[in-house]
């Protein structure tokens, strides 16, 4: 990936990561950055939280783009993602313009929605929280999705909670 000018390769994870906010698979907060995987990062990680802001790749995203075509969940569907509020699939919390992209760009045809064996998917697996739920992104402030797949077993237990995002919000 790049960031800020530098440079790292993310190989396979393969241990839980626990702890009490801003917790994720590769980052715990992305901050002013732009990210896109050169290699393939390999992801087979549970990430938990008792707090806020989890996600399978960051908790949380602050004016940053970040572009997941070369991350992989390599034990599709059994990946759990677990907090209390702001918990997605692959971030749990994200603002002020950042934006979560992928390179799937087929185009449904004659007006139906593509399935998901159509696409890469950018996460397969287990989101649960409470609020502000969702496969992709718990919340989205002032930020946007583009070509995003999941394919997510969602659950929570209060409020704000969606298959992509638990809540978009802009100002």
């Amino acid at each position: 990936f790049k960031g800020n000018n530098q440079m790292a390769t993310a190989e396979e994870i393969g241990i839980g990561i626990y702890g009490r906010e801003n917790i994720g698979g590769l980052f715990g907060f992305i901050d002013d950055s732009y990210i896109k995987f050169e290699g393939t990062a390999k992801l087979f990680t549970n990430v938990e939280s008792t707090g806020r802001n989890a996600g399978g790749v960051a908790g949380i995203m602050r004016l940053s783009d970040l572009n997941t075509s070369n991350v992989e969940f390599t034990t599709a569907g059994t990946m759990t993602v677990k907090g209390v509020d702001y918990v997605g699939g692959l971030i749990g919390y994200m603002t002020d313009q950042s934006e979560l992209l992928s390179d799937n760009t087929k185009n449904p045809e004659s007006g139906n929605i593509p399935s998901s064996t159509e696409h890469t998917l950018d996460f397969h697996g287990n989101v649960q929280g409470a609020n502000y739920v969702g496969g992709a992104v718990g919340c989205l402030e002032n930020s946007s999705l583009s070509n995003i797949c999941v394919k997510a077993n969602v659950i929570g237990n209060g409020t704000h909670v969606g298959g992509v995002a638990g809540a978009m919000l802009f100002a």
